[in-house]
């Protein structure tokens, strides 16, 4: 077949009349040719193209550089495949694979026949034109590929010298040889054979020189000596000895008689171990894998599947095996590798293993011989390997064949992404339901549908593991008298949980061990440290403050846990452990670290929550932070905000594990209450600014627990001023005076004005919600002459709101506008886009007070706009259903209801109350203007219920709308929108 590709050199190819056009088709034909017939992974040509710094548009530059490079290249197929491209070509048309096909024929022929294996080298090494691929400008071809291929030519060129001096004819090698130890100086190899040259022509003082050049360079440079064999050899030309030189080669022997008997059946190895019989699960997966095996023009069948111990990861191969072991009639191979444990399997001795099962003989003992004929072996085969339990690409790569009607199906729990020329099936543990199907296909379909919330609960603490999924069933099963529910019960005990999840030699917590135990023992101290938080996911920086490492070091360290598949990272710089891994990372952390080790690494945690959710507040609200009497811990890792979206996004995302830290630290009492209260009120800021009253109320109280346990009056105070405000926003208003009172006393007698003032604008709230105007405008003046007179002009911007808010419910809306229009300036100068929601909704509240519905919808349209835009659901809501008040009044009656509705959403969303009244009450209002009164009054028949059951004053305004509905039989309220 003639060679129409080159790459041993400049790239070339004959069908590319025109030439081949720039750098980037070079390169990207320079890659397809090296992997001829195979898949090339879009981000191997992006690394060959722009190195470690692609740009964003990476993708659509490649699809560009392959379309220009399909123009240019008649009649070959380019194609895409997967998530790369692929020349479907013979690769024996590509110089390097017809270089590396003469090779291997003169490998074989130099047992037998020296003069043929000589030739067949001449022809192999005649193709090499130059440097390879000396055209192609790329640091991967530069730095990894052409060396590797320049590794190549020298070791061909290496045995064929020793098939030259075994023929005699070293008189043809010296000047070649002494050119080439010019050019590699260190190869030990190549001096020998200089050596036994010199000596055959008479030259010896001159090979022992060499030698002697060689030692000199090893010595200084690398500090070895040379290897044995060469010392020998220099003994050898002392004293005289002929040196035939390389291996003994038979001359050509007489051609065999023709064959008389019919040739032997060639055997079918069949070591697949047995499937799975009640497999569950993973159909995706498992058709997917199914196809990339049994496609029939697959450029690479090389298939790992990663993931934790215990994920299924052999099961899922040996399941997938049986189901194409048809499309590999040449037989199936299987190996453990152990690459789990502390002493994996040789790769040579697998090798050897798989070329006995097909029926060789001899087998080489050099390794470079042995994995040359064992891809001879499977040249011209189809044949299905499996490899179980790999530790890393290095141990993998010397099994994979060359061939690739040959297919590969590996399993590991590092993820092996080195491989690049595999795909990767990285394993996810079983959905829910999956997890109850496997474990109902265990322990019998009736017992699960007898107690399916039991089950339910078993499927959970297993957490989509397999194998905990196998030995809970199996316990179940070797216990009659149990039912699921006693199960589940057993299983609830998180401290205990691995203890239960063990059956004979299935044990989870042993199949973690094997991965533990092969950490090095900085990322296993990592490991166990994890084990000390109850949240099992964190971001980068908490993890590092718990590790007590910088943010690059403690990163490298937990890239190496989620490599090793013990740690996930569910999104760019967050980590998480499975629950059962969590629960062994705990038991570690419990046993290897001293009570006074987890103590500071959870205080080291606090400091870190504390610090930045006060930087996160100078962004949010930086007066109300300045006010806040918390001192900011130091803390090397805890980041800083440039905007209120980064601040308010590390909130969200850090939310349940904050809240679940503030927990463990009540209980633990490893942290001193300061630190706790400090905490807690440092983050109580960002409940309310999600409208989360629920919330809000539960970090205050810990915070007032805390605060007075660590007797800090002001602390105290903050606490109860939070918790007052926290119930206000529930309409929990008497519960919220006494709090409101003793903040407001403790204020004063330490003459903290701009602490007063602000307490005195949350008091006015409470009092407009009882109706108590006069009062409600008193509290709420007072509040804006001591916030200017301290010049706080966060507070007096918000007291002016309220006082304005006053005005209006005692129908002063002339006072009430000037006072609005006086706060939106304010706020405007503070650049406070947050609270100016809040006022352009009560200006379109006065508009639609005076008839002026036009400007109220204007103004509220406004408000809900800039409310979205910073992210309060509270503010949002509340103008939506305002909006549907004004669009009601218009007799906009549609867009009314799409408001109240969608009012009444984020309500419920977030669990508040009183607002779900108000939309229930809105919606009522609307359905009554369309005539819809059933409607009405089931609206307002819930919203009463809610009203009385918060003992808001709206009851008795919503019992007199029921009242004035006609009178009609009804026997059932429905269920509200």
């Amino acid at each position: 077949m003639p060679v129409l590709f080159r790459v041993l050199g400049a790239v070339e190819a004959d069908a590319a009349a025109a030439g081949l056009g720039g750098p980037r088709q070079r390169c990207l034909l320079g890659l397809l040719l090296l992997e001829a017939g195979r898949v090339v992974p879009a981000g191997r040509i992006a690394e060959a193209i722009w190195g470690d710094d692609p740009p964003a548009n990476s993708r659509n530059s490649i699809q560009a550089t392959v379309s220009r490079l399909r123009r240019v290249l008649t009649g070959v197929g380019l194609v895409a495949r997967g998530d790369g491209y692929a020349l479907e070509i013979d690769p024996r048309q590509v110089d390097l694979h017809r270089f590396r096909e003469l090779v291997g024929l003169a490998r074989e022929a130099a047992e037998s026949d020296g003069e043929r294996a000589a030739a067949l080298y001449e022809q192999a090494l005649a193709l090499w034109r130059g440097a390879p691929l000396a055209d192609v400008s790329s640091d991967l071809v530069r730095q990894r590929l052409a060396p590797a291929l320049e590794r190549e030519r020298l070791a061909a060129r290496l045995d064929q010298h020793d098939v030259l001096l075994a023929l005699g004819r070293a008189a043809e090698l010296a000047s070649v040889l002494l050119e080439l130890v010019d050019e590699h100086p260190f190869e030990q190899r190549l001096c020998g054979q200089l050596m036994r040259t010199l000596a055959a022509v008479g030259r010896p003082t001159e090979g022992l020189a060499a030698y002697q050049a060689l030692r000199a360079r090893l010595a200084d440079e690398l500090g070895l000596d040379p290897a044995e064999e060469l010392r020998e050899l220099e003994v050898a030309i002392l004293r005289g000895e002929p040196q035939p030189g390389g291996r003994q080669v038979v001359p050509p022997a007489q051609p065999p008689p023709a064959a008389t008997d019919s040739p032997e059946p060639r055997p079918t190895p069949a070591q697949l171990p047995a499937d799975v019989a009640d497999f569950t699960g993973r159909a995706a997966v498992v058709s997917s894998m199914r196809a990339l095996l049994t496609e029939p023009a697959a450029a690479s069948r090389v298939l790992v599947i990663s993931g934790p111990g215990g994920i299924g990861k052999s099961a899922l191969a040996h399941h997938v095996a049986h189901q194409v072991r048809g499309h590999y009639p040449d037989g199936q191979l299987h190996a453990t590798l152990r690459g789990a444990t502390a002493t994996p399997v040789d790769t040579g001795e697998v090798m050897a293993g798989f070329l006995r099962a097909l029926r060789v003989s001899d087998i080489p003992q050099d390794l470079s011989e042995r994995e040359s004929l064992y891809r001879s072996v499977l040249a011209d085969r189809r044949v299905l390997i499996v490899l179980d339990d790999a530790r890393d690409a290095a141990q993998v790569r010397p099994l994979l064949p060359g061939a690739t009607a040959c297919a590969v199906l590996v399993t590991t729990r590092p993820s092996m992404a080195n491989l690049v020329e595999a795909k990767h099936v990285p394993l996810s543990p079983l959905t829910p339901g999956e997890t109850t199907a496997l474990f109902a296909s265990i322990t019998g379909a009736p017992r699960v549908a007898a107690e399916p919330a039991a089950a339910d609960e078993v499927a959970a603490a297993c957490g989509g593991l397999p194998l905990a999924v196998r030995v809970a069933a199996g316990r179940l099963v070797a216990r009659p008298a149990w039912g699921v529910a006693t199960l589940a019960t057993r299983l609830r005990n998180r401290r205990h949980l691995l203890d239960e999840l063990r059956l004979g030699d299935l044990q989870v917590r042993v199949t973690f061990q094997v991965s533990y135990q092969v950490l090095p023992e900085p990322t296993a101290r990592a490991f166990r440290t994890l084990g000390v938080l109850d949240h099992p996911e964190q971001d980068l920086p908490a993890v590092a403050a718990l590790l007590g490492l910088d943010l690059s070091t403690a990163e490298t360290v937990l890239e190496e846990l989620v490599d090793t598949c013990l740690l996930d990272c569910p999104a760019p710089s967050r980590y998480r452990l499975h629950d059962l891994l969590h629960a062994f990372a705990r038991e570690l952390a419990e046993q290897r670290l001293s009570a006074e080790e987890r103590a500071d690494a959870l205080h080291r945690v606090a400091d870190f929550a504390t610090a930045t959710a006060l930087n996160a507040n100078r962004v949010l609200r930086p007066l109300a932070a300045a006010r806040l009497h918390v001192r900011p811990p130091e803390s090397p890792v805890a980041p800083d905000f440039a905007t209120r979206d980064s601040a308010m996004s590390w909130y969200r995302s850090s939310w349940t594990a904050l809240l679940s830290f503030g927990e463990q630290c009540l209980g633990a009492r490893a942290v001193p209450s300061l630190a706790i209260a400090q905490l807690f009120l440092a983050v109580s800021e960002f409940p309310f600014l999600e409208g989360n009253w629920t919330g809000a109320e539960l970090v205050a109280r810990a915070a007032l627990r805390t605060a007075e346990a660590a007797d800090e009056p002001v602390l105290v105070a903050h606490a109860n001023d939070f918790l007052a405000r926290s119930l206000i926003g529930q309409r929990r208003d008497a519960e919220s005076t006494p709090h409101h009172e003793a903040c407001l006393r403790e204020y004063r007698s330490r003459d903290l004005a701009a602490l007063e003032a602000n307490v005195l604008n949350n008091m006015s709230v409470r009092l407009m919600n009882e109706r108590k105007h006069e009062l409600a405008k008193d509290h709420a003046k007072r509040s804006v002459e001591l916030a200017a007179a301290v010049d706080d002009e966060e507070i007096e911007a918000s007291a002016m709101g309220n006082l304005g808010l006053a005005f209006q419910m005692m129908g002063h809306y002339q006072e009430a506008n000037e006072l609005y229009q006086r706060a939106l300036v304010r706020y405007t100068d503070l650049g406070d886009t947050r609270a100016k929601a809040n006022v352009l909704n009560n200006c379109g509240n006065v508009m639609l007070a005076q008839g002026d519905f036009e400007s109220a919808v204007a103004y509220q349209t406004e408000a809900l706009d800039h409310a979205r835009a910073t992210g309060q659901r509270d503010y949002s809501a509340e103008a939506l259903l305002d909006l549907a008040t004004a669009y009601r009044l218009l007799g906009r009656l549609d867009d009314a209801a799409q408001a109240a509705l969608e009012a009444l959403a984020e309500r419920r969303d977030m669990r508040g109350r009183h607002g779900e009244g108000l939309a229930l009450l809105e919606l009522g209002k609307v359905s009554v203007d369309q005539g819809d009164t059933d409607r009405a009054w089931t609206h307002w028949t819930h919203a009463k219920e809610i009203f009385v059951a918060i003992s808001a004053p709206e009851a008795a305004d919503t019992t007199a709308l029921l009242a004035g509905l006609p009178k009609m039989p009804r026997t059932d309220v429905g269920a509200a929108p």
